[in-house]
């Protein structure tokens, strides 16, 4: 793994979770939903309700997955890129489509299989 993959991947990824945690937190305030509640819910697809209660220390650990898992699906993305040319031709229609798969895969697989109370 080069420096240049990895620091790519990084800023990249950086930048996607802060886009995607800002829509996240625009969104729900309007539903009253606080920035704090939604970094405990993050967190609690591994603590459970656990999360609910732990103050800061949850609300860190749920920073912390939700940039693991942008860096991991941009990792992905990038690692793909240098196998399926298009992804690099196109990149504004394949990262939108990308996006959508990685909602689908986020909502309907990994979310279920989490510790999210329901």
């Amino acid at each position: 793994m080069s420096n240049r993959w990895l620091g790519s991947v990084v800023r990249i990824g950086l930048i996607a979770g802060t886009l995607d945690i800002t829509e996240n937190i625009i969104f729900n305030a309007f539903r009253h939903i606080t920035p704090v509640m939604i970094f405990q819910y993050i967190a609690s697809g591994l603590t459970g309700r656990w999360a609910f209660g732990a103050g800061m220390a949850s609300v860190l650990l749920g920073v912390a997955i939700h940039y693991a898992i942008a860096l991991f699906w941009t990792a992905v993305y990038w690692a793909t890129s240098g196998r399926i040319g298009v992804l690099i031709r196109k990149p504004v229609v394949c990262g939108l489509a990308y996006g959508g798969v990685v909602y689908l895969i986020m909502n309907f697989v990994v979310l279920p299989l989490t510790r999210v109370p329901h």
